[in-house]
């Protein structure tokens, strides 16, 4: 006969951390940080920033121990995960907040909506300000840092590799909103890429296959036809290669969904960003 139940504890992250940080603007960010298992020669980390934490920390957390764990010499020993978001727990200010902050412009092309947006150029310098107390905190190298969103948080990844990419020496955008503003980021891509000599970041790109066609496979989410999730992410792939980004991958998952990709996208993310 099995054993009773011990007396509940706290449930903790192996090497977690969690701090909370104040932006210039006076706004409370809660920072979760996952630092390797194993500690690595002279305490140097690589920080990969993940958006939505409350969603997907832990996807990223799980994946880089798990590829670290398995990958033997391919896969690095270093990656710290950390996770940045506003310091609440209500998922309605939450809903508020990312619709600002991970939107490059106000809503436009379809009917208006209760949010406000355009926050991202914001948020990019909110993100820069946080960076030194991190890498200083943790001893992360400032030269190799990598962004990992999904969704809205991957349409913000998608502005900053265009308007700021030295921000980020890597990206892992999953299932990015490239539909926003009627394509916004894929016409900044026309507009600002061609004139940019800053193309050595690595990028990795994905999208569930069932986030377009037929409707009725889309389940949960089933976005309109004009998202357009997986031909819009192929055609920002191609537009990248064109002007000469050459580490660039993508993906489209076979039978994930909007919803359901990002275990997948940020497993295989950070394996094609960072094997050797």
């Amino acid at each position: 006969m099995a054993e009773h139940l011990s007396a509940a504890s706290p449930l903790v992250v192996l090497n977690g951390h969690m701090h909370t940080l104040v932006s210039p603007d006076g706004r409370r960010w809660r920072v979760t940080v996952a630092l390797p298992p194993v500690p690595t020669a002279f305490g140097r980390t690589r920080a990969v920033y993940v958006l939505d934490p409350a969603s997907h920390f832990m996807h990223a957390v799980g994946s880089a121990r798990n590829l670290a764990r398995t990958g033997g010499e391919r896969f690095p020993q270093d990656l710290m995960i950390v996770g940045v978001g506003p310091d609440t727990d209500d998922n309605a200010e939450l809903n508020v907040l990312r619709n600002y902050y991970l939107t490059p412009t106000e809503r436009s092309g379809r009917e208006a909506d209760a949010f406000q947006h355009g926050g991202a150029d914001d948020f990019a310098d909110i993100l820069a300000s946080l960076f030194p107390s991190i890498e200083s905190q943790y001893n992360a190298d400032p030269n190799d840092r990598t962004f990992a969103g999904h969704s809205f948080g991957g349409l913000f990844g998608s502005h900053v590799l265009l308007h700021r990419p030295q921000l980020f020496q890597r990206y892992l955008l999953s299932s990015p909103s490239l539909w926003w503003d009627d394509g916004f980021e894929l016409r900044e891509e026309q507009r600002l890429v061609a004139g940019s000599t800053d193309r050595t970041a690595r990028v990795f790109l994905s999208a569930g296959q069932r986030e377009e066609g037929e409707p009725a496979l889309q389940w949960p989410t089933a976005p309109l036809a004009t998202d357009r999730m997986v031909s819009r992410m192929c055609e920002f792939e191609e537009r990248l290669r064109a002007r000469g980004h050459s580490s660039v991958t993508s993906w489209v998952v076979p039978n994930e969904h909007h919803t359901t990709v990002p275990p997948a996208a940020f497993m295989r993310g950070l394996f094609d960003l960072f094997a050797t």
